[in-house]
C-alpha cells in the first residue's frame, strides 16, 4: 500500500514543475477567462514559471466575453508586473477578436475596453491567436476558483523564489 501512495505522490509531483525565471528569456503569458474566473500562467521555454487564477466579482460576472477574455490579460500583466514591465510579452488567448482590438486605435472600442487598454497601454503587449487547445492550463485555472469561497486579501501577492523536492529521509 504504501508503494502505491508514494508512486501517486511522486507521479503528482512530477505533472508541472515550475521553473525559474530568466530575464533574458522571451516572455509568454497564456491568459483565459470562464463565466466566473480568470486564469493566467506565465511560461518561458515552453514552461511554467508562475500560476495566476482569481474569481469574478458579482459586477465583472456581468461582462461580455471579450470584456472578460481583456480583465484575464490585464489581470495578468498587472499581477506579473516584476516579471512584464519594460518587456516584449507574447500574449496567447483563444479568443480571436482580441488580436483585433489591440490592433486598431483605443478610441475605436468601446468604452469599458478603452479603461482597460490604457491600463494595458503600459506594457508591450502583442496578442496571438493560438486556440483553446493551447491555453489549457489558463483555461484550467480559470474555472478553478469558486466564488463562493474566494476572498482576496488586500496587499497579498506571493511571489515563489525556489521550489525544492524533498525527499523522505
Amino acid at each position: 500500500m504504501q508503494k502505491e501512495l508514494d508512486t501517486i505522490k511522486r507521479d503528482i509531483a512530477n505533472v508541472v514543475k515550475l521553473i525559474h525565471y530568466d530575464r533574458t528569456k522571451p516572455v509568454v503569458i497564456e491568459s483565459d477567462a470562464s463565466p466566473k474566473g480568470l486564469g493566467a500562467v506565465l511560461i518561458q521555454d515552453g514552461k511554467p514559471v508562475r500560476f495566476l487564477s482569481k474569481a469574478l466579482t458579482s459586477a465583472e460576472t456581468n461582462y461580455s466575453n471579450i470584456e472578460r477574455e481583456l480583465l484575464a490579460i490585464l489581470f495578468a500583466c498587472e499581477k506579473l508586473h516584476t516579471y512584464t514591465f519594460g518587456r516584449e510579452i507574447i500574449v496567447h488567448t483563444d479568443h480571436k477578436p482580441l488580436q483585433s482590438i489591440f490592433q486598431k486605435p483605443i478610441s475605436l472600442a468601446p468604452s469599458r475596453l478603452q479603461r482597460m487598454l490604457l491600463r494595458l497601454s503600459i506594457y508591450n503587449v502583442q496578442v496571438k491567436y493560438v486556440g483553446s487547445k493551447s491555453v489549457l492550463l489558463a483555461d484550467t485555472l480559470s474555472r478553478l476558483v469558486d466564488p463562493s469561497k474566494a476572498k482576496e486579501i488586500p496587499g497579498l501577492d506571493i511571489n515563489i523564489a525556489q521550489v525544492i523536492k524533498v525527499e523522505p529521509a
